[in-house]
């Protein structure tokens, strides 16, 4: 779609830019957006004082506005695969009946520093499901991504875990939750036994 856009505002003598952004919606609020921009240099260039108010950086990743939507394509797609190897290890945790917060914390302080790991590890270690990336969505851009890889030829073969377990969760009912729910996922694969949703207002999300 960003292709044919690009080439319908081309036709047209007009700019085409593409900026997708990584970030929650308390980070939108706060300014603090990472924006992913691509796009012809004069084209961006015109929407940079856009691109200041809404973030903290911008990432400008190619010419063509189509790479700014891999990019973030396949980060959320890495994002949604952190998720599934952390819930499987609390999980794991769990099923010996120890605590995995210590674990988490000690992943997240050595190995596995990123904010996808520290935010998300300790949401899915306190079981908070409260809806922001809900699981269609996640859905959504993991079958997305799983496309691209196809069509370059490149397969992806645990993301398909993630894909299948995302339907899981939605077939069982939590399609309204937070992408942390793999982790109720995961407990529930265990044998732990379901895990009641906690009943929360809505979280920051992403």
């Amino acid at each position: 779609m960003a292709s044919r856009l690009t080439g319908e505002h081309a036709r047209r003598e007009q700019g085409y830019v593409a900026a997708p952004v990584f970030g929650n919606p308390q980070a939108a609020k706060e300014r603090q957006l990472y924006i992913i921009a691509a796009g012809a240099p004069a084209d961006l260039a015109r929407c940079q004082p856009l691109f200041d108010a809404l973030g903290q950086k911008t990432l400008v990743v190619a010419d063509e506005p189509w790479h700014a939507n891999l990019v973030k394509l396949l980060g959320n797609m890495m994002s949604a695969t952190a998720l599934e190897m952390i819930s499987e290890a609390v999980a794991v945790f769990r099923k010996h009946g120890l605590d995995p917060k210590p674990f988490i914390d000690i992943m997240t302080d050595t190995m596995f520093g990123g904010r996808a790991h520290k935010i998300y590890g300790q949401k899915i270690v306190d079981q908070a499901y409260a809806p922001g990336f809900v699981l269609p969505l996640v859905l959504k851009d993991v079958r997305l991504a799983l496309a691209e890889a196809e069509a370059a030829g490149a397969p992806m073969p645990s993301v398909n875990v993630v894909r299948d377990r995302l339907i899981t969760g939605i077939a069982r009912g939590y399609g309204d939750l937070d992408w942390t729910a793999l982790g109720l996922i995961a407990a529930e694969e265990a044998g732990i036994g379901a895990v009641q949703p906690p009943s929360t207002g809505p979280s920051p999300g992403r």
